[in-house]
């Protein structure tokens, strides 16, 4: 990592937003790793709630390395933010097949079935997520949810008390 990008990344830690950009937009005047840069630019402009901005930087990040699961990742929360539900589905859809074993991506995933109102399919992706990171409450119960919407509440009630189990046992 170069002196800009880590400059910058200091200024990100510390909710600098302004200076982050600055130091990130000098270290691709520098010559730096463009797919990172944009990347870490594409961060500034999701935590300002730029989601288009960000698009915008996670795709050029893309275009320098279409093999980063985390950008896809990252651009897929932007769609997801911007009520783009079927990019955000194909970019989750990407993380998954680069990274199979990234947990927040099937959740994520299933959080845009969600919202698509696909619930099975939502069901689905968070037993997932479930599967390879089973102490996470949050998709427990994003997956109650999706069950009472199918109808099955008593699996919507099992979930319900794993979630708080898990987030009681997380607060001791």
């Amino acid at each position: 990592m170069t002196a800009y990008l880590e400059q910058g990344n200091a200024s990100l830690q510390q909710g600098e937003y302004l200076a982050a950009k600055e130091a990130y937009e000098k270290a691709l005047r520098a010559g730096e790793e463009a797919a990172e840069v944009h990347m870490a630019l594409g961060h500034v402009a999701a935590m300002q709630g730029e989601w288009k901005t960000a698009v915008s930087h996670y795709t050029t990040a893309l275009q320098h390395n279409p093999q980063e699961a985390y950008t896809y990742r990252f651009r897929g929360i932007a769609h997801y933010e911007l009520r783009q539900y079927h990019s955000a589905l194909a970019d989750f859809n990407d993380a998954i097949r680069l990274s199979p074993y990234d947990d927040t991506a099937f959740w994520l995933r299933g959080r845009v079935f969600a919202a698509l109102g696909d619930h099975a399919w939502a069901i689905n992706s968070y037993t997932q997520a479930i599967e390879l990171a089973p102490n996470e409450a949050i998709y427990y119960e994003d997956r109650a949810e999706a069950w009472e919407r199918v109808g099955n509440g008593r699996f919507a009630q099992e979930d319900r008390q794993k979630s708080v189990n898990l987030s009681l046992k997380g607060t001791q």
